[in-house]
């Protein structure tokens, strides 16, 4: 069983590839906060330079899916969802990627 850290870490390399625009990856929820218990979902937003397509966003999350093993993941594309939850999303998660930055590895 893979640990969570190598699963996240996995899932971030997979959406640095340069067809998804990814400029932010953000992991919020009870992992960011420390509160998760063992088998926790992951939690994870994403910010993208534009807007992508169905057939896109269907890929990425086909290929967590098969990525994040015995973990559910709860993938987040921040555009689209609401003031509120951006904002809870921005004071509670943590940045584990950011296009432009040095990148260490997940926390």
């Amino acid at each position: 069983m893979k640990a969570v850290k190598e699963i996240i870490d996995n899932i971030v390399e997979f959406l640095k590839d340069p067809q998804f625009q990814v400029e932010k990856i953000i992991l919020f929820g009870s992992r960011a906060k420390k509160e998760n218990k063992k088998f926790s979902d992951i939690d994870i937003a994403i910010v993208t330079k534009q807007k992508l397509d169905i057939r896109t966003k269907r890929k990425i999350k086909d290929k967590i899916e098969e990525l994040s093993g015995i973990y559910s993941v709860d993938l987040i594309f921040l555009e689209q969802t609401s003031n509120e939850f951006k904002e809870i999303i921005k004071e509670t998660g943590i940045t584990i990627y950011e296009k432009n930055r040095n990148n260490n590895s997940t926390k």
